[in-house]
């Protein structure tokens, strides 16, 4: 029993000395320890001071690098040293090492971190922990790092920015992209720009930039492929620069139209690339004229052609610095069976009873067809032929001045012409009047006999005068009266009279109209006759009565003007000489006691 209470005596000494100095030891130990025995009175031990003296030795501290860790690289990860201790109880200080490849936040610290670096594999790194205690180091402890390779995005370089001219050639260069892994890498590269690539799928893509009509960026984009990853979009940016480029001239669709119609140029397609406003310049084949060589839009007139026809016409527009390139419009002209034209001739003014002629021969066919003529005369007129080029016609007797239209209509064998016609204007002439002296009469000598000229006119209605011619030895009671009269003279034997009316209108002088007059001798049956009649120049005159008497010869005009006069005394038969006399028509009279006698003669001398 004594030996227990020994025991716990020191094993509580022991506990409490722990970290204390002897004299506080020595101090606390005076204490009294009472041990109670359950089967047995209490016993108490009186506990007398008892110096003991205990020597400290320092344990070494132990450290702990933490468990073992699995990250993925590029993990930022953080070691643990916090279960290190000091059986002492005293503080540590903590010295990492790490493996290379490993970089550490901090080497002295209980709790560093580090990023797992890259690697081209699961790799595991080794990490040691010495914790110190101010005197002594621990046993170096370990943590292993798992670092698991993880596949990392490939980097996609588009190539550097380039800038080029319209027109030419470029070269997109994705080559300069890679995989980390160093993984095999496909290609993809894209564009919102409208530009058509030959291929998408190649690091090295040729292409030409396009024609534009102002400088323009174009933006492609590549992303690359390792297999597994796909990589950030990279993008290139192409700077193409814009030249002025000639406008395009656009003539227009070819047409085909008729002849005589009129027809539209449309240059209104032509464009230029840079908008700006163009000039037009046409140019229309020979025998063609445009209503405008300058504008969009000019016009000409279809020309007359004998078969169809095509004609070039020919545009170039400007920008106001270049020309385009020319451009040419067909234009197939059809011909077409064309009106022919009647031409009826010129007006003219003609004479009433003049015969004219009507003439068509400008008449023609657009075509060169044969024409066939139809004439329409006003009423009146009777037209030689209606169906010839050139009938004739006599102008009609007017009583004044008028006008006469004539129509001519032309066919080609398929149609007819439009009618045309040409104007003859009839002039109203003056006409001489007609004398009618009446109808020849028979009478006895001594009877009043009447002339009538009555029935003289004038055929454009004026009034008449009438001048009388009557025999010599034959008094007219007028010679100016339309109906003289006067008494027949006694005559030998019938002798027949002639009388001479002329009538005027103021204007003409109609020609001569006769009348004769037989005036029978119922006194006489011979009385004188004269021979030869006609005569070349000596008649012969046998006068019976009164053969020697003295009587008077008288040679007259038919109008009474006297030309010869002579005396006859001592024969019933003599001869008178009218040889002086011009060829005409004369009068013989033999006047004896106060009786007239007379005879036509006629001298006709070879």
């Amino acid at each position: 029993m004594k030996k227990l209470a020994f025991l716990l005596i020191v094993l509580f000494f022991a506990f409490y000395s722990k970290g204390k100095t002897a004299s506080t030891m020595n101090d606390e130990a005076r204490c009294a320890c009472k041990i109670s025995n359950a089967k047995g009175p209490d016993l108490s031990i009186k506990l007398e001071p008892i110096l003991i003296q205990v020597i400290q030795t320092n344990s070494p501290p132990v450290a702990n690098a933490g468990i073992d860790q699995s990250v993925m690289e590029g993990q930022t990860t953080t070691l643990d040293g916090s279960l290190s201790s000091d059986p002492d109880g005293n503080t540590l200080t903590y010295q990492w090492t790490a493996s290379g490849g490993i970089i550490l936040s901090a080497t002295n610290v209980v709790k560093p971190t580090f990023t797992a670096p890259e690697v081209t594999k699961d790799t595991s790194y080794v990490v040691a922990l010495v914790v110190n205690d101010g005197t002594s180091d621990s046993p170096v402890d370990q943590v292993i790092i798992h670092i698991r390779q993880m596949n990392k995005i490939p980097i996609a370089n588009a190539g550097e920015d380039l800038i080029i001219i319209e027109g030419d050639s470029a070269t997109l260069d994705g080559s300069r992209s890679f995989d980390p892994d160093g993984n095999d890498l496909t290609y993809k590269w894209t564009t919102l720009d409208g530009i058509t690539l030959s291929s998408n799928t190649n690091s090295k893509l040729p292409f030409k930039a396009p024609i534009i009509s102002k400088d323009t960026i174009y933006t492609f984009t590549l992303v690359v492929k390792d297999g597994t990853s796909i990589s950030l979009p990279d993008q290139f940016k192409l700077t193409v620069k814009h030249i002025n480029k000639a406008p395009i001239a656009n003539a227009g669709k070819d047409q085909i139209i008729n002849e005589g119609e009129i027809a539209t140029l449309n240059g209104s397609l032509s464009s230029d690339l840079e908008k700006n406003t163009l000039t037009f310049q046409w140019t229309a084949p020979t025998g063609i004229t445009l209503s405008a060589t300058n504008v969009v839009k000019p016009t000409f007139t279809a020309p007359e052609v004998s078969k169809d026809t095509s004609y070039t016409f020919v545009l170039v527009v400007n920008d106001g610095t270049l020309n385009s390139p020319s451009d040419t419009v067909i234009f197939t002209v059809k011909q077409v069976n064309k009106e022919p034209v009647a031409n009826a001739g010129l007006q003219y003014i003609i004479n009433e009873g003049e015969t004219t002629t009507l003439d068509g021969s400008l008449s023609f066919d657009p075509d060169k067809n044969t024409l066939t003529y139809q004439w329409t005369a006003p009423a009146g007129i009777i037209l030689s032929a209606t169906n010839e080029v050139k009938p004739t016609f006599t102008a009609p007797e007017v009583s004044k001045d008028t006008s006469y239209t004539f129509t001519l209509i032309v066919n080609d064998g398929t149609i007819d012409s439009s009618p045309t016609q040409v104007i003859f204007t009839v002039k109203q002439v003056p006409k001489a009047p007609i004398a009618n002296a009446g109808s020849n009469q028979t009478i006895i000598e001594g009877k009043t006999a009447t002339l009538d000229g009555s029935l003289s006119f004038d055929p454009d209605g004026n009034a008449l005068t009438f001048q009388w011619t009557a025999p010599y030895g034959i008094t007219l009671s007028s010679c100016t009266l339309s109906q003289p009269t006067f008494i027949a003279p006694e005559v030998a034997k019938d002798t027949t009279y002639t009388f001479i009316l002329e009538v005027n209108n103021g204007t003409l002088v109609s020609l001569r109209k006769t009348v004769y007059v037989t005036i029978k001798n119922i006194f006489n049956s011979y009385v004188f006759k004269a021979y030869p009649n006609p005569t070349t120049g000596i008649v012969t005159v046998e006068y019976t009565k009164n053969p020697n008497k003295k009587k008077e010869v008288l040679i007259s005009t038919i109008k009474c003007n006297e030309v010869m006069r002579r005396e006859i005394t001592d024969s019933s038969k003599f001869q008178v000489d009218l040889s002086g006399l011009v060829n005409g028509t004369y009068l013989l009279m033999i006047v004896d006691d106060n009786q007239q006698y007379s005879q036509i003669i006629i001298l006709c001398k070879e």
